[in-house]
Order: C-alpha cells, then structure tokens, then sequence
C-alpha cells in the first residue's frame, strides 16, 4: 500500500461528497487544508443538489458540478464519467465505507484515490485508509482522508462565504420586521428527523419575549407553513413572525444576525455551526451524537431521554437563562 503522494503530481483535485448539507458542512475543513497545501491547483467538489450552495460558498473551491442521478449505480456513474474525469487526485469523502462513492473515485481515472476502506484493502483506492471509528467525530474522520497527503492536523474552519444575494435577503428581512437591534432567537421547526411539540415552543417563545422584549422568527419549509401559523397564533404577540428562506444560505445570512437559534439537530444546527450562531441543539435519545455534535462554545446540546417530546420546556429554558441571557437587551 502507498502512503504518501509526492505533492509535485498534483495539479487537479476532485472531492467527491454525496448525502446532505451537514455532511457538506462537515467537509469544509478538509477542502480548505487542500488549498492550503496546494495553493494553485484546480480543486473540484462533486456532491448532490443538497450540498451544492455550501460547497459554492466555500472560497477554495473552483468548480462544483451537481451529481446526476440515473436508474441505477451503472447508469449514473455513466452519467457523471465527463464530470469526474482529468484529474490527479480523487478523494472519495464519507465516514466510512460505500461502494458506490468508492466506484465514482475508481472510474475518475485519476492515478491517486483516497477512501475508507474495508480493512485498508485497496479495492477502488490506491491509497486506502482503515475505517473509522464509528463514534469519531464526522470532521475528524474526513480530515483523516488528508493523511496520505502529509496533512496530520487542519483547523475546523467551517465559515461560509456568503453570496450578496443571501446577505441581501437577510437585510431586507432585517429592515421589515425590525429585528437589526432587538434580540432575535429563531425557531427551525423544519427537520427530517424528530420534531419537538408545537405547544412547547409556543410555551417558550412566551417566555423569551417576556424576558428579552425582543422578537421570535419561525423558519419553516414551505410544508411546514401551517404548523408556524399555529404556533404563531398560540404566542399571541405581534412580535412573533413566519419566514421561509429561499435556499441554505439565506437562512445562515439570517441565522449570523440571530442570538439564539433553537433547532432539532441535523442540517440547521450545522449552518448555526458555520455561523457561529449561539444554539440550542434538541437531540433524541439514540441519535448520532457523537459523531455529528458541535464542539462550539456558543451551542449547547440537549438530549432526550426518548423522542424529542421528553425534552421539556423547563429543562430548555433553564438552559437559555443559565447560558444565554446574561443581558439579553444589549447582545
């Protein structure tokens, strides 16, 4: 097995990273050490539609082509071979082991691939890595896939680029519902994952607006409209509103103005990650806790004792006054 590329064979790198934006997110770190190694190579990501704003709003990113789908493995690997194609290097990035990733770095073509692999056999990678752990850190496991490329240590640098369209809509937000100098905490009531109860962030959307005098944005899909309205009505203030951003990066443009973000985990609480945006994270018993929590300071993780129902308001709020509320007028 090799174990070191010579840095002077590299002139054209592919990162291939499929599934969703927190794993995208969750990739930055390994992108941005590839730049610092190689300053003046042409770095492209490939990923899936749900990854490509973050990957476009990394700055040491030069390309990024969407992944298409086909009817089977087969077809789409011969649906993205001219995408994957002309490259020296090919990093396969998921912690762990898949087939199909590992055949879209095989058939790239280019003469050095990194991946997890079973065992460390070589297979589809010429420059296998043992599996992971399967507790490690997801940041930690993908910037394990530098070592054949002399990198030991990287910065967890997760900051987005922000597009002015993004920083625009969150201005314009801003100005309309007035929340540029008063205490902002957002709501994200959208997630594929478990949910916590309408009634109890009504109960402590209460609370927070006794407490601060500052205002309340339910982020929501547009599937999810109808739960908002619920909730805004059960708040019963005029200092409550509904918003649905346009895409990711909207919503991290809003979420950098906020001072408290209370989400399930999953996609958003990474974006709070790459914003720095103080949170409250919900986790079910039994979730992918260690491999997917945020080590900021500014986040706090709670988590169940069963579904998300089993966190309750009390235990939520005596979080938000011992952490975040110190003096919440002037945050």
């Amino acid at each position: 097995m090799n174990t070191e590329i010579p840095s002077d064979r590299i002139q054209r790198i592919l990162v291939i990273r499929r599934n969703r934006m927190g794993d995208m997110i969750c990739t930055l770190p390994l992108i941005r050490a590839l730049r610092e190694k190689f300053p003046k190579v042409v770095i492209r990501v490939a990923c899936e539609k749900t990854g490509e704003p973050i990957a476009r709003a990394c700055g040491a990113v030069d390309e990024v082509v969407v992944l298409k789908k086909g009817v089977n493995r087969l077809h789409t690997l011969l649906r993205n071979l001219r995408s994957l194609r002309g490259f020296d290097l090919a990093i396969g990035v998921k912690a762990g082991y898949d087939r199909h990733l590992a055949a879209m770095v095989r058939w790239s073509g280019a003469a050095c691939r990194i991946g997890f692999s079973p065992d460390g056999k070589t297979g589809c990678y010429n420059y296998p890595l043992p599996l992971p752990q399967f507790n490690e850190r997801q940041i930690e496991s993908c910037l394990r896939l530098l070592v054949p490329l002399g990198i030991e240590q990287a910065p967890e640098d997760l900051h987005l680029d922000l597009p002015s369209g993004a920083s625009g809509f969150a201005e314009q937000l801003a100005v309309e519902k007035g929340f540029s100098q008063r205490y902002l905490t957002v709501f994200n009531l959208s997630s594929n994952r478990d949910q916590w109860e309408s009634e109890k962030y009504a109960a402590l959307g209460r609370l927070l607006l006794d407490k601060t005098g500052g205002l309340i944005g339910l982020s929501c899909l547009p599937q999810d409209r109808s739960r908002a309205d619920e909730i805004m009505r059960d708040i019963d203030s005029r200092d409550v509103f509904v918003f649905h951003s346009p895409g990711p990066l909207d919503l991290a443009a809003i979420l950098k103005r906020a001072n408290l973000l209370v989400t399930p985990e999953g996609g958003v609480a990474h974006l709070a990650a790459a914003t720095n945006t103080p949170a409250i994270i919900l986790w079910p018993r039994g979730g992918p806790f260690d491999k997917w929590n945020s080590r900021l300071s500014c986040h706090h993780d709670l988590r169940a004792t069963g579904a998300l129902e089993t966190v309750s308001v009390e235990a939520v709020w005596t979080v938000i006054e011992q952490k975040f509320l110190h003096d919440p007028i002037s945050s």
